[in-house]
C-alpha cells in the first residue's frame, strides 16, 4: 500500500498479510485497558476463520475482522480502536509460525516481518511466552495464546491439517485470492491526545468492558496459582476452590435487590465493584480503575517486595499489615461481612439506608461512624444507642436548611427539605414497629411525589381527558355520600356534575367558565376547613405518594384519594409507605375521643393537627436532639 493511499482518511480495506512487510507498529496509548479476550471470543474468531478458509463458494472471497482505528505517529501507529483484534491476530500469526505450519525458511522470513504492538505506560508483553502471573495482561495473554494452541492441536487431531493450512494461506498469501481484511480507519494525524481519546470513547460506547472487580478476581486466581511455596499441587487448587466458592457467596448476596438497594442508589454500577471500592476507600473523583490498580500493585508487591513498594490504601495506619494478598482477601471478607451485618441490623438498616438514598457515599457514613467513635474514646462499651446518636448526628448535618434550625411547622409543599423528612418519617416509623422494614427496593424503583392529602383549591388539570376524569372520580364520590347520608345537597351537586360530564363528552371541550366554577363548589363541598386563609400547602396536608398513583388521582377530593389507596393497598400491587397508608385511614386521630376520625370523607383539621404531632413526636427526637456525645 503506498503512502498515499495511508494518508486518505477514509476506511479502507487492508488485508491481514500487508501488516506483515516489517513496516507496522501499532503503539496501545496510556487511557486504554490492556488484553481482556477470553478463550470463548478467541475460538470464535479462529471458528470463523476456518469456516471461511473452507468455504467452497467461489464469491465467498473475503472475511472482515472489523475496524481497525489509528493515528499515525513518528514511531508508528497509535490504535485508538481495534487492540484486542490485533492482539489475537498476532498470537494466531505467531502460532503458525512457531508451531510447525511452515517450513523453516518461510517460518523466518514471516517472523522477521511480523508487526509489533508495545504499550505506552505498562511492561512489554512477551507475545511468544507470556507469564500469567506477571500481570494482568500476561494473564489474559497466556490464556489466550493456550487457547489458540488447543484449538489447533484438536483440528490436527481430526486430522485437519490441510484445511487449517488453508487459514494460513487466507492471513499469509498475497497471491492468495481468499483473505482476511481489517477495516482500516486513519484518524487525521492533527488530532491532539484529547481527541484521541474522545475517539475511543465514542468508538467504545455500549462495549462492555470487563470491571474492576472481574480484573481483581483474576489477580486472586493468578496468585493462588503463584503462591506455591510450600504446598502441594491438591493445596493450591482446595485454595483455589475455597477463593472462587467464597467469591461466589458474596456475589450471589451482591445480587440481591432487597441488599443492593440498600446499599447503593446506581443499577449501573458492576455490583462488586461497590465492595473492593470500599476496601480500597476510592475517593469520588478517582477513575473507574482505582481500585483494580490498588490490588494490581499489592499483587506485584506480594510477588517481589524488595522490587515494589506499596501504594496508596496499603500505607494507611488501618492497612499496614496487608502486605499479601492472603491479608487482602481476609479484609475484603471483613469488609462484606461488615456490610452485611449493617443490613441484618434494624439501626444500620435504616438510617444508612436512608442517607444512602440522600446520595451519601457507603464508605464516607462508615468513615464517619468511625471517626465519631475515636473522638469519644473512652472505656465504655459502645452500644446499638451510641450508634444510633451518631447516625442521628450525621442525618442533621446532611439535611439541608441554610443552616437554620429546622422547624417542621413551617414546612410547606415547595421546600426541598419536607420531601427528606417525609421519607425519614417513615423509615423512623419503620424502626419503631421493628417488625417491618422500610423496602428500599421498591421505594427505588419508583418515583415518588410530595402530594397533598386534601386538595388545594386551584386545579392544575388542563387536559380534556385529565379534567373529565376527574368529575368521574367526583361523581362517585357524591354517589358514595348521597347512599351514607341522603342529602338533597349532595343529590343537586351530583346532578349538576353528570350533566356537565355529558355536556362536555358531547362536545368534546369543556367550557372553561363552567368547570372553573364547578371545581369551586366541589372544592368548598369537600373541604372541612371554610377559613379562606387555611395553608393547604403546608406539611400536615402532606405525604408521600408514588408518582403512577398521584397522577391517577390528581386533583380528587379526599374520599377518593382514600378509596384509591385502600383499593391498592387490598391488591398489594403498589408500595404504599407506612405513614402513608396512615394518613389516609386515618390512624393518627384518636377514633375515641376525635369525630373527624369517622368522618372517611374529609381530611378535618383535627386530623391535620393529630398528623403534624406525630410528624414532631417522631422526627424532633433526629432532627433537634443535640448531641451531648457518649456517657462516661
Amino acid at each position: 500500500m503506498t503512502t498515499e493511499q495511508e494518508n486518505n482518511n477514509e476506511p479502507k480495506e487492508k488485508p491481514v498479510s500487508d501488516f506483515l512487510d516489517n513496516n507496522h507498529h501499532f503503539w496501545i496509548p496510556s487511557y486504554q485497558r490492556g488484553y481482556r479476550w477470553d478463550s470463548k471470543q478467541v475460538e470464535d474468531l479462529l471458528e470463523d476463520l476456518y469456516q471461511f478458509a473452507n468455504d467452497e463458494n467461489p464469491e465467498n472471497k473475503k472475511y472482515f475482522l472489523q475496524p481497525i482505528v489509528v493515528k499515525k505517529n513518528d514511531d508508528g501507529w497509535e490504535v485508538l480502536d481495534g487492540q484486542q483484534r490485533l492482539t489475537t491476530m498476532l498470537l494466531i500469526l505467531k502460532e503458525f509460525i512457531n508451531g510447525g505450519y511452515m517450513v523453516n525458511a518461510e517460518a523466518s522470513l514471516f517472523s522477521s516481518l511480523l508487526y509489533t504492538m508495545k504499550y505506552r505506560s505498562r511492561p512489554e508483553l512477551n507475545f511468544d511466552a507470556p507469564n500469567p502471573t506477571d500481570n494482568i495482561d500476561s494473564y489474559y495473554l497466556a490464556n489466550a495464546k493456550q487457547t489458540i494452541e488447543d484449538w489447533m492441536e484438536n483440528k490436527r487431531k481430526e486430522k485437519k491439517f490441510n484445511k487449517i493450512a488453508k487459514i494460513k494461506d487466507c492471513l499469509f498469501a498475497e497471491e492468495n485470492e481468499k483473505k482476511a481484511y481489517f477495516i482500516w480507519y486513519q484518524v487525521p494525524e492533527t488530532s491532539d491526545d484529547e481527541s484521541s481519546i474522545k475517539v475511543f470513547n465514542r468508538l467504545n460506547k455500549g462495549k462492555i468492558p470487563l470491571t474492576s472487580s472481574e480484573l481483581i478476581k483474576a489477580l486472586f486466581i493468578m496468585y493462588c496459582n503463584h503462591n506455591k511455596e510450600n504446598k502441594t499441587e491438591i493445596d493450591v487448587i482446595q485454595q483455589e476452590e475455597q477463593f472462587i466458592m467464597e467469591w461466589a457467596e458474596m456475589d450471589r448476596k451482591f445480587q440481591d435487590d432487597k441488599f443492593w438497594n440498600f446499599l447503593s442508589n446506581e443499577e449501573k454500577q458492576t455490583r462488586l465493584d461497590l465492595l473492593f471500592d470500599f476496601v480500597t476507600e476510592k475517593k469520588p473523583e478517582a477513575d473507574s480503575d482505582y481500585s483494580y490498580r490498588m490490588f494490581q500493585n499489592l499483587f506485584d508487591y506480594s510477588l517481589n517486595p524488595n522490587s515494589t513498594e506499596l501504594e496508596g490504601i496499603w500505607k494507611n495506619k488501618d492497612n499496614k499489615n496487608i502486605t499479601s494478598m492472603e491479608k487482602a482477601w481476609e479484609k475484603v471478607k471483613a469488609t462484606f461481612n461488615k456490610l452485611l451485618s449493617w443490613y441484618e441490623s434494624n439501626i444500620y438498616f435504616h438510617y444508612v439506608g436512608f442517607l444512602v438514598t440522600q446520595n451519601e457515599r457507603l464508605l464516607d457514613i462508615h468513615i464517619y461512624i468511625e471517626q465519631e467513635k475515636e473522638q469519644e474514646k473512652t472505656n465504655k462499651e459502645w452500644t446499638e444507642e451510641d450508634t444510633k446518636r451518631i447516625l442521628h448526628k450525621l442525618i442533621r448535618e446532611k439535611l439541608p436548611n441554610n443552616g437554620k434550625k429546622i422547624d417542621i411547622d413551617e414546612l410547606e409543599y415547595k421546600d426541598a427539605l419536607t420531601k427528606k423528612l417525609l421519607l425519614l418519617f417513615n423509615i423512623e416509623t419503620c424502626i419503631k414497629t421493628e417488625n417491618q422494614r422500610f423496602d428500599f427496593e421498591k421505594f427505588k424503583n419508583e418515583s415518588w411525589d410530595v402530594e397533598h392529602i386534601d386538595s388545594r383549591n386551584d386545579s392544575s388539570l388542563q387536559q380534556f381527558d385529565e379534567r373529565i376524569t376527574w368529575m368521574k372520580n367526583i361523581e362517585k364520590c357524591l354517589e358514595i355520600e348521597i347512599k351514607a347520608n341522603n342529602s338533597r345537597k349532595d343529590e343537586s351537586l351530583k346532578e349538576e356534575c353528570s350533566n356537565l360530564i355529558k355536556e362536555f363528552e358531547e362536545n368534546q371541550s369543556v367550557v372553561k367558565d363552567k368547570y372553573s366554577d364547578f371545581y369551586k363548589k366541589v372544592n368548598k363541598h369537600f373541604s372541612s376547613d371554610n377559613n379562606k386563609d387555611v395553608n393547604k400547602d403546608s406539611i400536615n396536608n402532606l405525604t408521600l405518594l408514588n408518582s403512577s398513583t398521584n397522577r391517577e388521582y390528581k386533583d380528587a377530593p379526599f374520599m377518593f384519594k382514600r378509596q384509591t389507596i385502600i383499593e391498592k393497598d387490598k391488591e398489594g400491587k403498589c408500595f404504599l409507605p407506612i405513614c402513608t397508608r396512615n394518613c389516609f385511614l386515618k390512624y393518627y386521630t384518636d377514633s375515641e375521643n376525635d369525630i373527624s376520625q369517622l368522618d372517611a370523607m374529609r381530611w378535618n383539621k383535627t386530623d391535620k393537627d393529630n398528623y403534624l404531632a406525630a410528624l414532631h413526636k417522631v422526627l424532633d427526637p433526629i432532627i433537634t436532639t443535640e448531641d451531648k456525645g457518649i456517657a462516661k
